[in-house]
C-alpha cells in the first residue's frame, strides 16, 4: 500500500472511530449510597428524579481564624444517607470544582472523616431541568 493511501485509511479510521462516540450519554444513574462508607451521583440525576429524597451535595465553609471545612452528604432513593466533614485543603480544593451538573463520589471512614472526593464533569451526564 502506498504511504498515501495509508494516511488517507488512518484518518478515515480515526473519523469513523470518533463519530461513534459523539453524543454519547453518560449512565444517569440515581445516588447510590453503599454500607456507610461510599456515595456517588450526578448532582442533576439528583434533582431531576421523580421521588423526594435524593440529594447528594458538599457545602464549604471558611472562618475568620483561617480555617475552611468541606462537608459532603447524600441520601438514596431508599432513604440510606451519609454525611463526612474534611479540613484537608486537597478535598477543599477539589470541592470548589462542583457545580449543578457535576458527578460527586466520596469516601468516608467510621468516623465521618471524609477520606476521598472525586469530581467530574462531562457532556454525557444529564443536565439539570428547570
Amino acid at each position: 500500500m502506498k504511504p498515501h493511501n495509508r494516511i488517507v485509511l488512518g484518518l478515515a479510521c480515526t473519523l469513523v472511530g470518533l463519530s461513534a462516540w459523539a453524543g454519547v450519554r453518560g449512565d444517569s444513574r440515581q445516588v447510590v449510597v453503599e454500607d456507610n462508607w461510599r456515595a456517588y451521583g450526578t448532582l442533576s440525576t439528583a434533582r431531576n428524579s421523580t421521588d423526594s429524597l435524593q440529594v447528594i451535595s458538599c457545602a464549604i465553609s471558611s472562618f475568620d481564624s483561617n480555617y475552611s471545612i468541606v462537608s459532603c452528604s447524600a441520601r438514596s432513593s431508599t432513604g440510606q444517607s451519609v454525611i463526612c466533614t474534611s479540613l484537608n485543603p486537597l478535598i477543599i480544593e477539589t470541592a470548589r470544582a462542583i457545580n449543578g451538573d457535576s458527578y460527586v463520589m466520596f469516601t468516608l471512614d467510621g468516623e465521618g472523616n471524609c477520606t476521598s472526593l472525586t469530581v467530574m464533569q462531562s457532556s454525557g451526564f444529564e443536565p439539570k431541568q428547570p
